[in-house]
């Protein structure tokens, strides 16, 4: 070990760490760091020791970092992909909804059916927006005396 306290790649303890990574695929370094009894930092540096020995390999899923032998790393970044396709494939598919909902309520207004609710309309403006409309009135009696 170095000065640093940093793992070397080879070592015993990158081995056994590259060992746990085997035996668990898809866990975050906190895991493993509870599995092998080691602290978070210490077993990163074991994994980055392994990491750099090609016995382990890190990789997002699911927005987390997740460590993988590199056996289970292609099936692993098979099922990153289906499954963000598939979570691509659900929003577009409420947002072709939502799109379908807007259109039938704009053709119904069009074709004058009204859509009657029970709760009166409401709208709301941000106070600093400017107004949905064209005011012409004056704003005081001076203006109205300057209209003259």
């Amino acid at each position: 070990m170095s000065a640093r306290a940093e793992v070397a790649p080879g070592s015993p303890t990158a081995l056994r760490v590259a060992a746990m990574v085997e035996a668990h695929p898809g866990r975050t370094s906190a895991e493993l760091a509870k599995l092998c009894g080691w602290t978070r930092t210490h077993t990163y540096k074991a994994l980055a020791a392994a990491r750099n020995d090609g016995a382990a390999h890190l990789t997002r899923l699911g927005g987390t970092a997740r460590w993988f032998s590199p056996a289970d790393l292609p099936a692993a970044l098979d099922q990153l992909r289906r499954q963000s396709r598939e979570r691509e494939l659900q929003a577009q598919r409420g947002r072709n909804l939502r799109q379908k909902e807007r259109l039938a309520r704009k053709i119904a207004d069009e074709d004058g059916v009204p859509d009657v609710a029970d709760q009166p309309i409401r709208r709301h403006a941000h106070p600093s927006a400017p107004l949905p409309f064209k005011l012409r009135a004056p704003a005081s009696v001076f203006h109205l005396g300057a209209m003259l």
